[in-house]
């Protein structure tokens, strides 16, 4: 969605400014820098999911890209399979120093899934967050090996795709560059990632496994 608001304004020749609210602008603990993402999942379920940017030239109009990410979070509410009209909203929007940053509020797990599979064209056979038995029946990849967490640090022993999806806990499944905190207990995690004081860094764009234990 906004990625995609984005690009389109950028071949646009306008001036650029400050545009602030007074919500908070960042998300958890994730410190992000210019061209990342990231998300908070929250333990009753709220996805926060933040996107900084970086613009080296002055391209758009603040009230125009504004107007534009919040007509297009309205149409993801109204419509697909969102269920909702507060599905997401907008919790910050800011333009500063040629860098764009934009904080997407969603009510559920199911809506942040939603989002992505229909705005941000992630494909619905690798996009995924719930219990590993839901993930297995819907078709999600469990391949290689798994590196076992504990205190949100690698112990050093691995388990392999078949066991994980054996296991009684929960996943996201997600093939996206992104950081990603949650207010549970991270269990193992995909090759393709790291973990660093509770906040997963996924390195790259293939398919992420992150096996957690649900929040109490």
């Amino acid at each position: 969605m906004f990625k995609h608001v984005v690009k389109a304004l950028m071949i646009m020749a306008l001036s650029v400014s400050l545009l602030s609210g007074c919500a908070k602008s960042e998300i958890g603990n994730i410190s992000l820098e210019a061209g990342e993402s990231g998300v908070y999942i929250h333990k009753d379920g709220v996805v926060e999911y933040e996107i900084y940017e970086d613009f080296g030239e002055s391209y758009y109009d603040k009230k125009d890209l504004k107007k534009k990410v919040k007509d297009e979070i309205d149409s993801f509410n109204a419509g697909g399979a969102s269920k909702s009209l507060d599905a997401a909203k907008l919790n910050y929007f800011g333009v500063k120093d040629k860098k764009v940053k934009v904080i997407i509020e969603f009510k559920s797990t199911s809506d942040f899934v939603n989002y992505l599979v229909e705005c941000n064209e992630e494909e619905n056979s690798t996009t995924f967050i719930g219990k590993i038995s839901d993930a297995v029946s819907a078709g999600i990849p469990f391949k290689g090996e798994f590196a076992e967490i504990s205190n949100s640090e690698a112990t050093g022993e691995v388990a392999k795709g078949k066991e994980i999806r054996e296991m009684d806990l929960n996943v996201i499944a997600i093939k996206e560059k992104m950081k990603v905190q949650l207010d549970s207990s991270v269990k193992y995690i995909s090759q393709n990632c790291e973990v660093k004081d509770n906040i997963v860094d996924i390195t790259d764009s293939e398919q992420t496994i992150i096996v957690y234990e649900e929040a109490k």
